[in-house]
C-alpha cells in the first residue's frame, strides 16, 4: 500500500483527527489529535498491518516566533511479514 493510500484511509476513517498528511517527503507522515492516537494506532495495527514500531521520540518544536513550545511525540511504524 502507498503511503497516500494509508494517508486517505486514516483520512476517511478518523476525519478531523488527522490534522496533517505529508506524502513528499523522505518519511511519509500523518500528524493527529492527541486524543485519537490509541485508536489511530489500533487502526494501523489491525487493518493496516503494521505491527511493528520501530522509533519512538519526543520532539520539542522549538519556535521562536511563539511565545510557547509545542512538543510531539512521533510513531515510526513498520510491518514485519510473518
Amino acid at each position: 500500500m502507498k503511503p497516500q493510500d494509508i494517508a486517505n484511509q486514516l483520512k476517511k476513517r478518523f476525519g478531523d483527527a488527522i490534522l496533517v498528511t505529508e506524502m513528499d517527503v523522505p518519511d511519509p507522515c500523518c500528524q493527529i489529535e492527541a486524543s485519537a492516537l490509541a485508536d489511530v494506532a489500533l487502526h494501523c495495527r489491525d487493518e493496516l498491518g503494521f505491527n511493528y514500531l520501530r522509533c519512538l521520540s519526543g520532539v520539542d518544536y522549538l519556535d521562536k516566533k511563539k511565545t510557547t513550545d509545542e512538543l510531539g511525540v512521533i510513531y515510526h511504524l513498520g510491518a514485519i511479514p510473518d
